[in-house]
Parts: structure tokens; C-alpha cells; sequence
């Protein structure tokens, strides 16, 4: 009695001109036992087939998946996209022949089809024929090992640390197979990734650009002040720092610039939409400071403005919050703006998990209203951990 055939897991792939394909693939692999994960596009509408090639290629290459298929009219733009990946040996083949032989002599891991030229029939059997076939090995690994001479990221981590690079590939696989509803949480680009991954990792720079307590801080120098005056022209601030870790190292550098242990802040209560490091005693700031909280009206659920002010003139607070982790409306910094200098006290603004809706002017812009502003840099702004203070 002969074994059944292993089954695999398979990234597909289609722009518009090879949806109808795709779709009679993803259902012969799904019969045939194999496991499917389906990457788009699932329309006519015009869509670019190098996008769809770099899901494919980076899933086959992180290891979510074993081996990828692409389908776009010809295949050639699909084939060509997807070589461009270090690891990748993407072909295009038309027949089980050819299937056999990239698979055997190339170890081919992304299979591309011509949409237009190989009927459903066809494709069955140069899939299923890809799928059998291994690779030989020999001198073709050596071959196939000189296409492959610049290393993937995870390389340098998988030799180094083999235990922390089967993590990574983890979180990945968990990051691309779940749907993160974490309202702090964003994935960001590549573009940030390859920046904190870059060489600028390797040094220290305390203090500011141009007044260092290290030499050598020359090009860091260039892109801090860099960050410096895109932060500010993004948001209209005049000053920035863009030295926090974290938005709470921020909030708690706004609390040192100004109060002293003891003095009375009016902040929104966590358990109406507020933040820990908004006067929660789980916080420093709800140990070092009197913290008086204010909240959301029972009736409507949205901040109750006039008794803010009422609250306000009572305890005569030396700052007042604004800004929330978990308030869905519209905040009225002018009004509370207004209220704070009516009472002599600070105005800051965390803005973190609003700060890409201020950038993209669909939520007022608290800097004209605010004496300080902080924001994390991840969040909606979908760069690095990190954060900001903007005066």
C-alpha cells in the first residue's frame, strides 16, 4: 500500500488577468489535501502584479509557507517580480515537463502560470507534477547556492541564534495569520524596519544634535535633526523632541518640565477612556501628583465640557490632560484651552492614538490650543516605537 502523497502549504497569488485561474487552483489544492493560503487578488479590477509577487515571495521566504504559485496573464511580469527576491526561484512553466525539471535542477519554490494560455486542466497537472517532483540536490544545490548570494535578513539571526530566529518566525507567521484589533498596535513598513535595523543602531548619541557627549555623531546628527523638522512641520509645532522611547517617557518628561511632586493635575479617569500615565496609581504620575479625575457624562458618554470647567475652578489643577486610549469623539481642545487658562493651569495634549488623523487633518490639530503635545510614534503614524514632544 503506497504512502499518500505529502501535502504542502502554498501562498497563491493572482493579479487581474489571473483571478479566473487562481480561483480554479485554490480549489484542486484544497481537494487535494493541501493547504491554501489565499493572498489576493480576488477581482477584475486592474491591480500591480509586483505587489502581489512580494506577498507570495515573502511568505515562501519567512517560512510561513512552503511554496508559492503566481498567475498573471503571461506570467512573465510575476516571474520577474518574484526573482527579484534573494531566495526566491520563481519559473515560469507551461507544461509538466518543464515543472519537472525546474523542480528537480532549479529547486524552484514559486511555480508562475499565463493565465491566458494554460487552461484549468493544464494547470492541474503542472501542479501537481511541481509538487511531486524533489529537488536533486548535488551539483544543482551548488548552482542554485550561487543565485543566492546575497543573504536574507533572517540568515545572519538563524546562524547566530537559531532559537530567537524560530521566534521571529513565529511572531510572523502570527502577525500574517491573525487580524489585530489592538487600537496601539500598527504594522510598520519595510522602510522603518530596514532603518532600525540599519548600522545607525550601533551608536550612541546623548544629548542634541550639534551638543553631544559623544563624538562621531555626525550623520545621526543629520537625521535627527531630520526628524526634528519633519515633526514639526507635520503638526505646525515649533519645537520637538524626538529622543523618547516611548510615549509615556514623553508624557513623563512634559510632568518633570513643570511639576513638582504634589501638585494638583486634572486628568480624564482611565475607566472613562483615559491612559495609565494620565494620574492612574498603577503610574508614577498617579503617585507623585494630587490627581483629580474628570470623565465622560452619563447621558451622552461623551466628555461633559462645562463640567470640566466647573471641576476645574473648584481645584484649581496646575495641568490638565486631554487626549484618551479608548474615547471614539472628537475632543474640543479649544474649549479646553480655554478652560485651563481661565484657571491659570498647563494644557498638554497626548495625542497617540490620534496622531495620524491630526497629520492627515481629519482630527482638529491641538498645537494652537495646547502648552505641550506628545504622541507615540507608532500607533496611527505607523513608524518605530518611539516618541514625541512638541511645544
Amino acid at each position: 500500500m503506497s504512502s499518500p502523497a505529502p501535502s504542502h502549504h502554498i501562498a497563491i497569488a493572482a493579479d487581474h488577468g489571473g483571478v479566473e485561474l487562481k480561483t480554479a487552483i485554490v480549489s484542486h489544492l484544497k481537494a487535494a489535501g493541501h493547504q491554501v493560503t489565499d493572498l489576493g487578488t480576488d477581482g477584475t479590477e486592474s491591480v500591480d502584479y509586483p505587489d502581489y509577487a512580494e506577498l507570495v515571495s515573502e511568505s515562501v521566504l519567512s517560512g510561513v509557507t512552503d511554496s508559492g504559485i503566481l498567475v498573471c496573464t503571461t506570467g512573465i511580469g510575476m516571474c520577474i517580480a518574484a526573482n527579484r527576491h534573494v531566495g526566491i526561484q520563481a519559473a515560469l512553466v507551461a507544461d509538466a515537463q518543464t515543472a519537472a525539471i525546474t523542480r528537480e535542477h532549479n529547486n524552484s519554490n514559486v511555480l508562475c502560470l499565463a493565465g491566458r494560455t494554460t487552461s484549468a486542466d493544464e494547470a492541474r497537472t503542472i501542479i501537481d507534477t511541481w509538487l511531486a517532483t524533489p529537488f536533486a540536490g548535488g551539483r544543482h544545490a551548488r548552482r542554485v547556492g550561487k543565485m543566492n548570494t546575497d543573504p536574507h535578513p533572517m540568515d545572519s539571526l538563524e546562524a547566530a541564534d537559531p532559537a530567537v530566529a524560530d521566534i521571529v518566525r513565529a511572531e510572523e507567521h502570527r502577525q500574517q495569520t491573525h487580524i489585530e484589533l489592538i487600537a496601539s498596535e500598527n504594522f510598520t513598513s519595510r522602510a522603518v524596519m530596514a532603518a532600525q535595523g540599519s548600522c545607525l543602531t550601533n551608536k550612541y548619541a546623548e544629548g542634541y544634535p550639534g551638543k553631544r557627549w559623544y563624538g562621531g555623531c555626525e550623520e545621526v546628527d543629520k537625521v535627527g535633526q531630520l526628524a526634528i523638522d519633519r515633526v514639526c512641520q507635520l503638526f505646525g509645532a515649533k519645537f520637538a523632541n524626538v529622543q523618547p522611547h516611548s510615549g509615556s517617557q514623553a508624557n513623563t518628561a512634559v510632568y518633570f518640565s513643570v511639576l513638582e511632586p504634589g501638585d494638583r493635575i486634572l486628568t480624564m479617569n482611565l475607566a472613562h477612556g483615559g491612559h495609565l500615565t494620565h494620574g492612574n496609581k498603577a503610574n508614577f504620575s498617579g503617585r507623585y501628583y494630587e490627581v483629580v479625575h474628570y470623565g465622560v457624562s452619563d447621558k451622552d458618554e461623551r466628555i461633559d465640557y462645562d463640567g470640566l470647567q466647573k471641576m476645574a475652578e473648584e481645584c484649581r489643577p496646575k495641568m490638565i490632560t486631554a487626549g484618551a486610549s479608548a474615547y471614539p469623539r472628537i475632543i474640543d481642545f479649544a474649549r479646553m484651552g480655554e478652560i485651563a487658562r481661565s484657571v491659570g493651569a498647563y494644557l498638554f495634549v497626548d495625542m497617540a492614538h490620534i496622531a495620524g488623523l491630526v497629520a492627515g487633518g481629519m482630527h482638529p490639530n491641538p498645537m494652537e490650543h495646547a502648552d505641550f503635545v506628545t504622541s507615540t510614534t507608532h500607533k496611527s503614524l505607523r513608524g518605530p516605537r518611539g516618541g514625541i514632544v512638541l511645544t
